[in-house]
């Protein structure tokens, strides 16, 4: 017995990494790592995926996110920036060494998320001495259907709330050594998390207030640690690059004319009932089982209030985390409360108050008989067992079920047609009208063309199919034929060069357009 325990205390770290590939390799991620983007979001999925495109097919920099749909600089461009780029930017020069493969991108992103988990299992085995209790967290989280799901599917959120965890190691360790360099390596992850996608930042704004609520309120001799200058000036760094790039997001798309992102708020304020009600329907029905088990969350809840009830104990840092990081989740779903209809991804870095209530319930209970029972530690296997059982159902009903719908009936022959594109002679370079496509571009990223879609172009407007012709348009491409009888198409449809499954290809370079 004592051999084992030895074993598993000095490969501790390994037997996760096995036990997450393990998970990876139950939810069928072996094949879902290289399938085509498809599914729940295939919107903002193409959206990330057209801008590292044109990182791969163009000598472009960093600072010039451009996507396919070209309904900016006049109809001439899809010059547009939205979250921080980075990843784009290097999984595009990737691309031009290694080839085109859009799984390279999902494992970039899963990596990083995953390297976070393992970051989030060191500081849980050492904030509270227990090797089990630390690796059952870190595989819990990789339960969470909504966090697997979009972290293996080019969106950002993922890698944000690794790059946050990362970030959170550095502060522990920094804890525990006082080196400067450590402290820095924490900022510059909190600031690419930030500037990724700026949900990340709750945890880094709960960490700033703490530093200034302790040095104002706190007699100097009750405080756990001095605010000095450097915190100051590390804290400024993650501020102003933040507010720094977003004021450049807003000259560079005020320069191009448009944006195919907002980035301003969806208040619950500014609901009818009818739509706060769709919400909260979507939110039980839909996307709560998606967020993670939900017993999983009522244990959470249930968590806090015990710590509540221990609030006496605390120290300061703890106290002020336990009240702060629930608060800010509350003001974050206040502020964006709108997007829950449908976009479950927004909730991805609020996963971090989950972190913070299970580590502290662990710590704070550490010394307790219980925590090292093996009666807990079966029911704590049964239940990461059970959770991702269901994790692998929720991922398989995603890309098996109704979620999938439109790729499955509508876009997948869209991924077959270069073979006919290279026949017919329509070149890499020819614009393209696609429709029906109420996205930004994914259409044009499954054809890799540019051109227009019904995002940020009327097509129910004959002057619209005139304006984007003469913008440059040759091809006309229909993905369902239902809507060929439209009357504003007619015009347009009269010389169909090939009929590939549900999809129609016309030419548009003979059109009159007198």
């Amino acid at each position: 017995m004592k051999t084992v325990t030895r074993f598993f205390k000095r490969y501790n770290l390994i037997i996760i990494v096995i036990l997450i590939v393990v998970q990876g390799y139950y939810y069928n991620l072996d094949e879902l790592l290289f399938i085509r983007p498809q599914s729940l979001h295939i919107m903002r999925q193409t959206d990330c995926l057209s801008m590292t495109q044109n990182y791969y097919e163009k000598n472009i920099s960093l600072w010039e996110p451009e996507i396919q749909n070209h309904f900016l600089d006049d109809g001439l461009s899809g010059k547009s920036a939205a979250e921080f780029p980075l990843i784009y930017y290097l999984v595009g020069q990737l691309w031009k060494i290694f080839g085109k493969s859009e799984g390279l991108f999902r494992i970039i992103n899963l990596s990083i998320l995953v390297l976070g988990l393992l970051t989030l299992f060191e500081v849980t085995k050492k904030y509270t001495g227990n090797v089990f209790l630390a690796g059952f967290l870190s595989l819990l989280l990789f339960t969470s259907p909504m966090l697997v799901f979009y972290s293996m599917n080019f969106m950002p959120n993922g890698p944000a709330f690794g790059l946050v965890l990362l970030a959170w190691y550095f502060i522990f360790r920094y804890s525990k050594s006082d080196s400067l360099y450590i402290l820095w390596i924490a900022t510059i992850l909190f600031s690419l998390a930030i500037l990724i996608k700026i949900a990340a930042a709750i945890s880094f704004i709960a960490l700033a207030g703490w530093l200034f609520y302790e040095n104002i309120f706190i007699k100097k001799e009750n405080r756990r640690i001095s605010l000095k200058m450097v915190y100051i000036i590390q804290i400024a760094i993650v501020v102003i690059s933040s507010f720094a790039w977003y004021i450049y997001v807003d000259h560079y798309n005020e320069i191009y004319g448009g944006s195919f992102s907002y980035h301003g708020i969806w208040p619950v304020w500014e609901m009818d009932r009818a739509l706060f009600e769709k919400v909260i329907d979507h939110v039980k029905v839909i996307f709560f089982k998606d967020y993670f088990l939900n017993i999983i969350q009522y244990i959470t809840v249930v968590m806090w209030i015990i710590l509540l009830f221990s609030f006496k104990k605390m120290n300061s840092f703890q106290r002020f985390f336990l009240i702060i990081l629930p608060v800010g989740m509350a003001m974050y779903l206040a502020l964006w409360f709108q997007v829950l209809e449908a976009h479950d991804y927004y909730l991805i870095n609020m996963l971090i108050v989950l972190v913070y209530v299970w580590v502290m319930f662990f710590y704070h209970f550490k010394d307790k008989k219980v925590m090292a029972h093996p009666v807990l530690y079966l029911i704590l296997v049964g239940l990461l067992i059970y959770s991702s059982q269901h994790c692998k159902t929720q991922l398989d009903e995603r890309h098996r079920g109704w979620m999938n719908d439109w790729y499955m009936t509508k876009l997948e022959a869209l991924t077959e047609l270069e073979p006919i594109f290279i026949q017919h002679g329509i070149k890499k370079e020819d614009k393209v009208i696609s429709i029906p496509d109420g996205s930004v571009c994914a259409t044009l990223y499954y054809m890799e063309r540019n051109g227009y879609t019904d995002f940020a172009s009327d097509f129910s407007k004959d002057e619209i199919f005139r304006k984007r012709i003469n913008q440059g348009a040759k091809y006309l491409i229909i993905n369902d034929p239902e809507i060929l009888n439209r009357e504003v198409l007619q015009p347009y449809i009269k010389d169909e060069m090939v009929v590939y499954k549900n999809v129609h290809i016309y030419d548009l370079r003979n059109i009159d357009l007198k």
